[in-house]
């Protein structure tokens, strides 16, 4: 069909590295694909997928007259995605029963990689990916083997996201352009996106998988919107990055039957969004300032209580991570953490239908509130008053 011809012939002019068809081997970790449409078009070989050795951060589906598609995922994006998986892992902490596992990079250091990367960024594509300039320590195996499922699912999302536009896709009418689809409405780029989302969290085999997954959805997402920021732009009506950051944030909230599953998956996310955002603002020379984000700091809270009650991380740690947030945390943002505070650690332990998760919880909130006395005093004034207001008979 048209679309294997044209996958083949733009290979041919733009042809891989020795890693193969890295699109096509993506292609294989979703088969058979779970909509049955989609399905009989691979099958067919009316849908294709392939990697297309061009730098440009781009993915790509171009639709024929005989009725086929061909996503093409272009190799500087699938680069571009390994490199900043690799450096993020650089600095995160591998947490394990009883112990953890101390990154060999501060978090500074990797916000400076992050930046020196994406200031490799060009209008005609990304130059030097790998390059022997950044400071990239050999990640320990861990480490290694995550950064890997990190990218992947970054990359796993964008094909999930292009299949949308096969799905959505309708043949130009008699009024359009026949050189020029109808392009997808904002409402289908961001359902697309939701789609992507869910199918990456139900493939997940365990809930550290799906933490992962969720993680790789927000990192592909934010650096795009780097990419925006460095004036990349997208093609058409194409939603801008950031707001397709925004409608995924809600349409996790939708997806998630609870809010305490909801900061169950959200926290390696956070902290690499974190990141990112703030590598991106410097490579962009601007001059403003990342505020702190109540839902950001109350991951990291929710993080930080977790690996203390598994023993990986001393119970002071919780108070000398979270002690920069209550110094510089606005009035207001504190005010938002401590209301969520409150709602996910009661006085009274939740039950649910996930015994494991409750006991989790519970001691999650013991703790928490075993420091009360020991959180800075604009904390502790925002956690009392917060508590008092939705608990109020417990004074």
């Amino acid at each position: 069909m048209k679309a294997s011809e044209e996958l083949a012939k733009r290979q041919r002019e733009y042809p891989l590295e020795n890693a193969g068809d890295r699109g096509a081997k993506l292609l294989a970790k979703f088969t058979p694909l779970n909509a049955p449409g989609l399905e009989a078009m691979r099958l067919s070989q009316a849908l294709v997928v392939g990697e297309v050795g061009r730098t440009l951060p781009n993915a790509t589906t171009f639709h024929y007259p005989d009725g086929s598609h061909a996503i093409m995922l272009f190799s500087g994006l699938i680069d571009f995605l390994d490199a900043v998986a690799k450096i993020l892992f650089g600095s995160t902490n591998m947490h394990g029963p009883q112990k953890v596992v101390k990154a060999a990079a501060t978090e500074e250091d990797v916000i400076q990689e992050l930046q020196a990367l994406f200031e490799r960024w060009k209008p005609g594509g990304i130059t030097d990916v790998v390059d022997p300039k950044l400071s990239m320590s050999p990640m320990p195996g861990p480490a290694a083997e995550f950064a890997a499922m990190l990218a992947q699912a970054a990359q796993l999302f964008i094909l999930s996201h292009e299949f949308g536009h096969v799905s959505f896709y309708r043949p130009p009418g008699e009024d359009d352009d026949p050189l020029t689809p109808p392009a997808l409405t904002r409402d289908q780029e961001f359902a697309a996106d939701t789609t992507g989302m869910e199918n990456l969290i139900r493939m997940a085999p365990t809930p550290g998988d799906a933490r992962m997954h969720m993680a790789g959805v927000i990192v592909c997402l934010r650096v795009l919107a780097v990419f925006a920021l460095l004036g990349h732009t997208f093609p058409g009506d194409h939603p801008q990055p950031i707001d397709r950051l925004y409608s995924i944030a809600r349409s996790v909230h939708a997806f998630c039957r609870t809010e305490r599953d909801y900061w169950s998956l959200m926290p390696i996310a956070y902290a690499f969004d974190e990141r990112l955002a703030i590598a991106g603002q410097r490579a962009a020379d601007s001059n403003v300032t990342l505020l702190p984000d109540d839902d950001r700091v109350f991951a990291r809270l929710s993080a930080v209580l977790e690996a203390a009650v598994h023993g990986s991380v001393p119970h002071s740690e919780v108070l000398d991570v979270m002690r920069k947030d209550f110094d510089d945390i606005p009035p207001d943002v504190l005010e938002r953490v401590a209301r969520t505070a409150a709602r996910m650690f009661p006085p009274v332990p939740v039950v649910t239908t996930a015994p494991t998760q409750d006991a989790l919880w519970a001691e999650k909130a013991k703790l928490f509130r075993s420091l009360n006395d020991r959180w800075p005093d604009v904390a502790r004034t925002a956690f009392e008053t917060a508590f008092q207001q939705l608990y109020p008979s417990k004074g």
